[in-house]
């Protein structure tokens, strides 16, 4: 499976104000799989598109990394092993972490598709995880679409790309704000159908499903979960995927399958599709000032190659509702600089917390704390790693 990354239709094109700069010379790239929005296609129907971006990048002298190379690597983080040494892993690794980690030297190409009434297809280049100034665009081309955006219209575009003008300005993009739809607990929203099936019977479909249950534990509580589905006649789900397929499935997300595999939507033509998003949602916590609290962390650093963010991270919504409780709270940046085994998870840790967290504000955060989870060190040694803590208060 090829690793993807997406450009969706509620997101804008980098750096399209000037032209990209060159990159050093032609190296090791990968192509990451597109996903093109308002048409509902699954990864695997997709994979022409990468494999004819491949193809026209090693025409232009760069060495495509082999489509079996993310599929060896994904599969040993499936199973929780070390992509270096195979050994067993306890915490296994997003696979766009796995793949930026085992693969630090490959550029990243990525296919795009903007609309504003005529349809462009762009493949970019991006600096790779070693390179100073990681994501920078180093070399971009485009071709225009002469329809809707299809598997074979993308693939046949490859032939006519070239190295384009500076723009002038993007246009609206292909999709739309697309619709919420609130639950509890789960914000269920831009609901985009493909195919015959309209987008208000899709919405009202999916608001009665209840996927509240499978985010009750889920630690990163605002990160979006794109869903793909396919129904048969009867208006069972005969496909149920990740958006991202070179990801890792979470356990929300596996469950989230199961329960609208378990759901009964109307009947109705065979082969209709839908994408939309589920947003873990919780009200902010309030102080005793009543203003909301909000906790960030962030990785910045680690001593051992291989030690990042895991699928989990910390626990930000709760160590925000711990924070909350404490009189005099105010905004700050801090760090917390952990000790890890090789699997990843934290042996002890250190932060310098301000004067007005209290100790019942440090009894409740301490096991949440715990619960951080970083990739195995590739080396098999232990090491550490330092995280920002940002702690923001407003009215």
């Amino acid at each position: 499976m090829l690793a993807l990354l997406l450009a969706c239709a509620h997101t804008l094109p980098p750096a399209l104000e000037a032209p990209p700069p060159s990159a050093p010379s032609p190296g090791p790239v990968r192509v990451v799989q597109p996903v093109v929005a308002d048409v509902v296609l699954f990864g695997d129907e997709l994979r022409p598109v990468a494999e004819a971006a491949a193809a026209f990048l090693t025409d232009q002298g760069w060495q495509a990394l082999p489509f079996d190379e993310p599929d060896r690597l994904l599969a040993l983080a499936a199973e929780g092993r070390r992509a270096s040494t195979g050994e067993l892993c306890s915490v296994p690794y997003v696979g766009d972490y796995l793949l930026a980690h085992s693969l630090p030297d490959h550029a990243e190409a990525a296919v795009r598709v903007y609309c504003d009434g005529d349809c462009t297809l762009t493949l970019g280049v991006t600096a790779p995880p070693s390179a100073t100034g990681r994501g920078v665009e180093w070399a971009r081309w485009q071709a225009p679409l002469p329809g809707p955006p299809t598997v074979q219209a993308m693939v046949e575009a490859m032939a006519s790309l070239s190295v384009p003008p500076p723009p002038e300005g993007i246009g609206g993009l292909l999709g739309g704000s697309g619709t919420r739809v609130e639950s509890q607990g789960v914000l269920v929203r831009d609901v985009e159908p493909s195919g015959p099936w309209g987008e208000l019977s899709a919405r009202a479909a999916l608001q009665a499903v209840d996927l509240d249950a499978c985010w009750v534990d889920w630690r990163r509580d605002f990160w979006s979960n794109p869903v793909l589905l396919e129904l048969s006649a009867q208006g069972q789900v005969s496909r149920c995927a990740s958006r991202y397929p070179h990801r890792l499935p979470e356990p929300a997300h596996v469950c989230a399958c199961e329960v609208l595999e378990q759901a009964s939507f109307p009947p109705g033509e065979p082969g209709r599709r839908v994408r939309f998003e589920a947003h873990p949602y919780q009200p902010t916590p309030v102080e005793p000032g009543g203003r909301r609290v909000a906790v960030s962390a962030e990785q910045v650093s680690a001593r051992v190659p291989g030690f990042a963010w895991a699928a989990t991270g910390l626990p930000e919504h709760r160590m925000a509702a711990c924070l909350a409780s404490a009189a005099g709270a105010a905004s700050f940046e801090g760090s917390i600089a952990y000790q890890l085994d090789p699997s990843g998870a934290p042996l002890s840790w250190q932060v310098d917390w301000p004067g007005w967290v209290d100790a019942q504000a440090l009894a409740c955060l301490e096991p949440l704390l715990a619960q951080a989870r970083f990739g195995c060190s590739q080396t098999g040694e232990p090491g550490e790693a330092v995280v920002v803590l940002r702690v923001s208060l407003w009215e």
